[in-house]
């Protein structure tokens, strides 16, 4: 898989219609659902239960982690911090003989790294989240295979040449995702169906399930 510039893919899953009508049989007149709030600044009415919802909007981040948008949102789940405030976490590369730390990356573009089951197990490692690097180095990426591709050629990597799978984003680079968190909600306590690539998380996505 070659890497992924950052897009969104913006789905509307559901819509709760403001006058939704049930015919019932026999002509009789219909019964309507009450009509959910508009969008505005407007408070919650218990009355209305689900019908507060008026719209449910998935994105859908290709090849994303919770970090490497949303590690630096404000009292977000994302990254550790130490007593200064600086972030407390350093992923050790057998390449270089040294662990590296996060930086900002302001590139729209990423190598990243690679993509499976495989890929997925060392990159979590029993829980402590520090194989990516390892991963890439003993598997490569899709730019290490299509280096020609139209993504490739513009990722690069780290101000000190670290893969460019230990940048993050912040608002200057997807202010659209971050308006969207603080307009409305941001889950960092939900995770992948799937510890895979894409098309399964995918299925996952509308059906619950990726068979095989």
């Amino acid at each position: 898989m070659t890497a992924a510039a950052i897009v969104g893919v913006v789905a509307v899953a559901t819509a709760c219609s403001n006058a939704r009508a049930r015919t019932e049989s026999h002509g009789s007149t219909p019964s309507r659902t009450p009509a959910p709030p508009a969008l505005r600044e407007t408070a919650i009415d218990p009355n209305l239960g689900i019908n507060n919802i008026t719209h449910v909007i998935i994105v859908v981040q290709e090849n994303r982690s919770f970090d490497h948008y949303f590690g630096t949102f404000p009292d977000a789940d994302g990254f550790p911090r130490d007593a200064g405030g600086g972030i407390d976490v350093c992923v050790p590369d057998p390449a270089a003989g040294r662990c590296w730390h996060p930086y900002h990356d302001r590139n729209l573009f990423d190598a990243g790294g690679p993509h499976g089951v495989i890929a997925s197990r060392e990159d979590i490692d029993g829980g402590r989240m520090d194989g990516y690097v390892r991963s890439l180095r003993s598997i490569g990426n899709g730019c290490e295979k299509h280096p020609r591709a139209f993504p490739c050629l513009r990722a690069k990597p780290g101000p000190q040449g670290q893969p460019d799978i230990l940048g993050y984003h912040t608002a200057r680079e997807i202010p659209n995702y971050w308006a969207y968190a603080k307009r409305f909600l941001l889950q960092d306590h939900m995770f992948a169906p799937s510890d895979s690539w894409t098309l399964p998380s995918h299925l996952y996505l509308v059906s619950g399930g990726a068979a095989t």
